[in-house]
């Protein structure tokens, strides 16, 4: 026959396996809520790591569209053709108008060897001018007719930027050198400041920009030493080895050690190949949450156990009873919550050392005391007193109250939130209540921080600089930005769904479903980060058309974001310079470059049958008018010749200027007898007509070269013909034609 177990040994049994279960518990729940709080960090670190992948993404995107539209600009060619004052003048021009225009650093041209023509800052002590380039890797790429970013220290300012360069070709494709705009991230820098431990590095580890500005051009990790020496070399983040933080290479979503300190790490691809942001957020809060977890097993140990004890004290003997008592003053003692008893009228009879700690009065200055008076408001209190009353009289229920969060008041008057939890004793015809009081100040300030942090981020997206909205799983907008409606006028309510938008952005069917199209296209297998933007153009609620980049990234909840960047009027700017690329700004004349493009026609046409010719003119004593009454008389003299010309021309003539006082007609289908007699009449319109300017009257006179275009010679030989006999005029005492030979 099996012995009985022993009360005291069972009762010892039980508590055990309570103490077993309240670890395992306590285990599970930290873990549990350390991974949740990793997630929290990660999923923040998502967050910011892809806002700063957008705001570097544009400012890339809008730097490599500057460049092209620079290298196509009419005035930049020339500059390397003919390296001539005038030329590189308007190159300089140029460059100023454009690096004033994007807010970039510097911009500059360089000739096919690498070395700098003209730049935007050859007036500064660091001036380009005459320094190659030509070992730099975003030369290299661009003198072989590529379009190159790339990100560096600068060889003269050593101040860090981000270098664009496109090829500048002629009119056969043939490079002829390059230009390169640099631009200073300070408004990258700026906010990256915000978050610490937030670099921008290479694929070597290379802090590019930094959180902390004292970190720049060290490294993540350990730097291979061929690569270091290619690095330095290179020149690409200075001249100084870089010193490595940390001793191995991070990845997205591992745990990391700087400085002493714990670390959840992100890693993100930008559209720059090779170039990734880490973002680093301290392990503070999985810490937190880990304790928590196991302050929460700990507190339902002690509120089971406590009872437990009690319940198997009392009915003791009285040295059993002293000891229970020890084992409660010691468990209390060590306690960090306020452990307060009280007896069955509610009278304060204990007071722990945590409870003098959080509010500051002793155990003699509470105890006799209702535990109400050191709480605020009273009302939230009445449930505990209500079943109090009602197991006092009775003899039934529990006068268990729940958990509830309140305000403290502690000696110095101040208030601070607590939580309160109370159980009820009931032992031997007495009753005994319990409570556990925590301090949940840091918990409250932590939650306010998230609250803080979440208000923050819609503030980022409320100021964003374009549109922004959310579409869920199932196609309905949960979001639109002010910045969305500022641009195209729909408000939230009137496109509550990706269909509704579809059908108001896009009313044309046919160009409505290349759209959708799309759309489908760019969520098939591509990561946030690695996005091209697509132009399409959008119909506004008041009926106009406008140009929007837009971007659609499905994030990983499921959800659509969606990026809307109004290029209206950067589309109106391209037009505008494509009109100055072949126009003449003063005059409304088509410019030299038109002539060369319509002379290779002609000679085109020759080569058929169809015979022109050119004239090459040049206004005889305009300077004279230049010095005496300035150049913006000169202007009106230009216009006015201009006005003359046309009007001694046939309608199917074309009147060019070539730059200056220079001139150029092209006379279609005439040979070069009967080009002769029309250059004759322009000749003499120009000499009969009376100019009188500031009561002066001034002499105008044309010195004319004559070529035929007859198919046998090129565009720059013609030209070249017509000039020197435009020349020869002049010496031979101006106001003349002379046939070139």
């Amino acid at each position: 026959m099996k012995k009985a177990i022993p009360a005291k040994h069972s009762w010892l049994i039980w508590f055990v396996c309570l103490l077993v279960m309240s670890v395992a518990a306590g285990w599970y729940v930290s873990h549990y809520l350390g991974n949740i709080a990793k997630k929290e960090i990660i999923d923040g670190n998502e967050a910011s790591a892809n806002t700063l992948s957008i705001l570097l993404n544009a400012e890339f995107s809008n730097m490599e569209g500057a460049v092209k539209a620079l290298a196509g600009s009419p005035w930049i060619a020339p500059a390397l053709m003919t390296k001539r004052t005038g030329d590189i003048e308007h190159a300089y021009s140029v460059l100023v108008r454009y690096n004033t225009a994007v807010d970039a650093t510097v911009s500059y041209l360089m000739d096919s060897a690498g070395t700098t023509v003209t730049s935007s800052n050859r007036n500064d002590p660091d001036s380009f001018v005459g320094h190659s380039y030509a070992f730099r890797p975003y030369f290299k790429e661009a003198v072989l007719g590529n379009t190159f970013s790339y990100l560096a220290a600068g060889i003269t300012s050593r101040k860090n930027g981000f270098y664009t360069s496109a090829p500048v070709m002629d009119d056969q494709k043939n490079i002829l050198g390059v230009v390169t705009v640099k631009k200073e991230l300070h408004g990258i820098e700026a906010h990256m400041r915000k978050f610490p431990h937030c670099f921008l590095i290479d694929a070597n580890g290379i802090i590019f920009l930094s959180g902390k500005p004292d970190m720049t051009f060290k490294s993540l990790w350990p730097v291979n030493g061929e690569v270091e020496k290619k690095l330095l070399a290179s020149k690409q983040f200075g001249e100084r080895r870089f010193d490595a933080v940390m001793d191995l290479e991070i990845t997205d979503g591992m745990d990391a050690t700087l400085d002493g300190k714990g670390f959840i790490v992100s890693r993100k691809h930008i559209n720059l190949e090779g170039w990734f942001i880490v973002l680093m957020t301290p392990r503070d809060r999985i810490n937190v949450y880990r304790l928590t977890g196991v302050l929460t097993a700990g507190f339902i140990f002690l509120l089971i156990a406590i009872p437990l004890i009690i319940h198997y004290r009392t009915v003791k003997l009285i040295e059993n009873i002293r000891q229970s008592e020890e084992k409660f003053l010691a468990i209390s003692t060590s306690a960090n919550d306020a452990i307060i008893m009280m007896d069955n009228d509610g009278i304060i009879t204990y007071w722990n050392e945590a409870s003098e700690r959080i509010f500051g009065y002793t155990s003699n200055e509470v105890i006799g005391k209702e535990l109400h008076t050191l709480l605020v408001p009273k009302k939230y209190y009445q449930p505990f007193l209500k079943g109090f009353d009602h197991f006092k009289k009775t003899g039934e229920g529990n006068a268990v109250g729940k958990t509830l969060e309140l305000s403290a008041i502690r000696k110095d008057g101040g208030e601070f939130p607590v939580e309160l939890s109370l159980s009820s004793v009931h032992m031997q015809n007495m009753w005994s209540a319990i409570g556990i009081i925590r301090d949940i100040t840091e918990r409250k300030q932590f939650e306010e921080k998230i609250i803080y942090e979440h208000k923050r981020l819609q503030m980022l997206l409320e100021s964003a600089p374009f549109g922004i909205i959310l579409v869920n799983e199932n196609g309905l907008i949960s979001y639109v930005n002010p910045k969305f409606t500022e641009i195209f006028g729909y408000e939230p309510d009137e496109i509550p769904d990706g269909k509704t938008w579809f059908k108001k952005a896009y009313p044309d069917a046919e160009y409505r479903k290349s759209v959708i199209s799309a759309w489908i296209d760019d969520m098939k297998g591509t990561t946030p980060g690695e996005k091209t933007p697509r132009l399409f153009t959008v119909t506004c609620k008041d009926g106009t058309k406008k140009s929007a980049d837009i971007i659609n990234v499905k994030l990983e909840s499921g959800e659509y974001l969606v990026t809307f960047e109004d290029r209206t009027e950067l589309h109106k700017y391209q037009e505008s310079l494509a009109y100055l690329a072949m126009h003449d700004v003063l005059t409304g004349l088509l410019n030299r470059r038109s002539l060369e493009e319509t002379l290779n026609r002609s000679i085109a046409r020759a080569k058929r049958g169809n015979i022109s010719s050119l004239l090459y003119m040049d206004l005889d004593n305009f300077k004279d008018v230049n010095d005496t009454l300035g150049h913006s008389t000169g202007d009106e003299v230009l216009i006015t010749l201009t006005g003359i010309l046309k009007e001694a021309l046939r309608t199917e003539d074309i009147v060019f200027r070539l730059g200056g006082d220079e001139f150029a007609v092209l006379l279609e289908g005439i040979d070069g007898r009967e080009a002769l007699l029309a250059a004759e009449r322009l000749r003499a319109s120009v000499e009969t007509y009376r100019l009188e300017l500031d009561h002066r009257v001034f002499p105008l006179s044309l010195s004319i070269g004559l070529v035929e275009v007859n198919g046998t010679a090129g565009a720059g030989e013609l030209l070249s013909k017509a000039d020197t006999a435009m020349y020869a005029a002049k010496e031979q005492g101006k106001n003349r034609v002379v046939i070139a030979t």
